[in-house]
């Protein structure tokens, strides 16, 4: 009796393993062998809809109408998440819902400033290898992913200006570096100023500044090698730097583009650009030498620059005429020369025939009778209403409160030879473009956020932070109405991080 008891006991124990080997163990090993195929499978339709949502993205060719874009956008996501994770994948299904179509959706966030977004969800079926012992013959196996694009029109506006000497080294490096990280696809254009401003790139017809491409794709090589070309000197034009640089972004406008200006300044507004003999007006002084006081021709037209030869002073140097770079110079090596000459040579003949200024600069008050209304691009000279504090805007300037400088001075474009006065209507200009860019871009869905990197090299010269702010939509200037930037005060040895924390700006719109 004890032998067979001990029989059945084996017997016993072969029969309960061979039962747990059956309800127990095989499924669980069943379970492990099927949870890390649906963990792979899982991982595969993942890689293949986020890789889809990215090509699919990166498919919303610049130009295109919404409508295009997302047509687009869905056929290439449709046939990167098909290819791989093709149909039959180890037995499942092709990725679909349970509708039979893969879902792709594209819409654009205006919320955060014209990004187009793909979003990508997708279901398989994978078939079951042990667990169909327990009655599962398939699972449902779930991914979606999201990426999104925009198209970027972006002028780079360098300040060339004399008070850079000594970090034009610092500056060139570091808006290179800005330029690199960049990629095809992307448009770029670059603005240089110093009294004058010059459209660099994309180089155009000077005698017609609405000809051009604007912003374009090949900037990368010819941008690098300008910006190394770049001089200090002379005076800081701000203005028509700032609205040369709208007005390239007008060209060729993208339907669905974040149009962007960054602008490096270190200074304060000195310089305006406009015409000083119109047909029917003249700002030229009766007992001025210069022989084309009236305009008879586009030949006599007196345009050009005037500008301060001593700083903000109520009293002091002012000089003029300038000839402006971007009307006289044509491409090539002439946009070369001027980036590396420091120099701005006063109007040529024939219009500034017999003028005074014409042997000194510093004789433009003898011809000059009073600061145009507006400069040459329709700004306005005079000053406007702040509707913060209800007084002229250009109070609030460091030009008008420093004691150094304007020190209260009211207004008044008779005072051509009042460095304080060719001062104010510089803010005043600068002030008057940044409402009209707003207004115009509004008007003609076209506008740009701008940031503003104000460089402080120690000499007292420093940008007006107000000014700048109105500039980048940012602070107390805020307009709700309009998309926000940036300003970032930087100085000697933080240029680099001030285009870095621009471009993390950047960055974080178009991503």
């Amino acid at each position: 009796m004890p032998a067979q008891s001990h029989i059945w006991k084996r017997k016993g124990s072969i029969i309960l393993l061979s039962v747990m080997l059956l309800t127990v163990l095989l499924p669980m090993v069943g379970l492990g062998i099927d949870v890390t195929m649906l963990y792979l499978m899982k991982a595969k339709l993942s890689s293949a809809v986020d890789g889809g949502a990215i090509a699919a993205a990166r498919s919303l060719s610049a130009g295109l109408t919404f409508e295009e874009q997302r047509d687009s956008a869905i056929k290439t996501a449709e046939q990167f998440v098909q290819a791989n994770f093709p149909d039959g994948f180890w037995g499942a299904s092709a990725p679909r819902l349970s509708d039979g179509s893969l879902q792709v959706e594209v819409t654009q966030d205006m919320a955060s400033y014209r990004r187009t977004l793909v979003s990508i969800q997708a279901r398989v079926q994978v078939p079951l290898l042990f667990m169909r012992i327990l009655g599962h013959d398939y699972s449902t196996v779930a991914a979606s992913g999201a990426a999104a694009r925009r198209d970027v029109r972006l002028v780079l506006v360098l300040d060339r200006s004399a008070s850079m000497s000594g970090y034009m080294s610092e500056l060139r490096a570091n808006a290179k570096e800005f330029v690199r990280k960049f990629k095809h696809g992307d448009q770029l254009g670059l603005v240089v100023f110093g009294r004058t401003a010059l459209v660099a790139y994309p180089p155009r017809d000077p005698n017609n500044p609405d000809a051009g491409t604007g912003p374009d794709e090949n900037f990368k090589e010819p941008m690098l090698s300008l910006i190394d070309k770049i001089q200090s000197g002379s005076n800081t034009g701000m203005a028509e730097a700032l609205w040369l640089a709208y007005k390239e972004l007008q060209k060729n406008p993208l339907k669905s583009a974040l149009n962007m200006i960054v602008l490096f300044t270190d200074g304060l507004p000195n310089g305006i650009s406009a015409e000083f003999n119109t047909p029917g007006n003249t700002y030229i002084r009766g007992s001025s030498p210069c022989v084309y006081k009236q305009w008879t021709g586009e030949s006599t037209k007196i345009i050009g620059a005037i500008a301060q030869g001593s700083g903000f002073a109520r009293t002091g140097n002012t000089v003029g005429i300038f000839a402006l770079a971007n009307r006289t110079r044509k491409g090539g090596s002439d946009i070369e020369t001027w980036m590396s000459n420091p120099d701005e040579p006063v109007v040529p003949d024939p219009a500034s025939r017999n003028c005074s200024f014409v042997g000194n600069q510093n004789n433009m008050k003898n011809d000059v009778s009073r600061i145009p209304p507006t400069d040459l691009y329709g700004n306005s000279t005079e000053p406007s209403i702040d509707p913060m504090t209800g007084d002229w805007a250009y109070k609030t300037s460091d030009i008008y409160k420093h004691p150094d400088r304007c020190n209260g001075a009211a207004y008044d474009p008779t005072k051509v030879d009042s460095p304080c006065q060719i001062g104010l209507a510089s803010w005043n200009v600068v002030d008057d473009a940044i409402k009209r860019i707003r207004a115009d871009g509004k008007a003609n869905d076209l506008m740009p956020v701008i940031y503003v990197i104000g460089f402080d090299n120690g000499s007292g010269e420093k940008p007006d932070k107000g000014l700048m702010e109105r500039m980048a939509n940012v602070g107390q200037q805020y307009d709700p109405d309009y998309p926000a930037g940036k300003y970032i005060e930087s100085g000697p040895g933080g240029i680099g991080a001030a285009f870095a924390e621009v471009m993390s700006e950047v960055l974080r719109l178009i991503s």
